[in-house]
């Protein structure tokens, strides 16, 4: 069982990504998808932040999360980058990239091994 967390800087971005991989129907039925409050570093500026937590349990549960996330990011005009933490592994993605499935596939793979 693998954990995923993403992030972007802006909440209101990242709950529209949140919808987005929730309304994919093979994702809802096969991976644990939920929202949570990050608590920052004690010296951060800031309280806390969103994340979107993914747990999911097969690689073709991984390629169809990076499907929706390059879709996502193909149909929205947010250009933020994207902040991917696979189990204990931290990638940020520039924005051209996340709308890219290959280089999203490749960045969840890369912080998968």
């Amino acid at each position: 069982m693998d954990r995923i967390t993403l992030r972007m800087d802006n909440d209101e971005d990242l709950r529209e990504l949140f919808s987005w991989i929730r309304d994919d129907s093979y994702l809802r039925a096969n991976s644990g998808i939920g929202m949570t409050r990050v608590e920052q570093a004690p010296d951060a500026m800031g309280a806390s932040f969103e994340a979107i937590k993914i747990v999911i349990e097969s690689g073709f549960a991984l390629a169809n999360l990076a499907i929706a996330i390059a879709t996502y990011r193909q149909a929205r005009r947010s250009r933020e980058p994207l902040t991917i933490t696979y189990n204990e592994v931290t990638i940020t993605m520039p924005a051209s990239e996340a709308a890219d499935g290959e280089a999203v596939l490749a960045a969840l793979e890369k912080a998968r091994s």
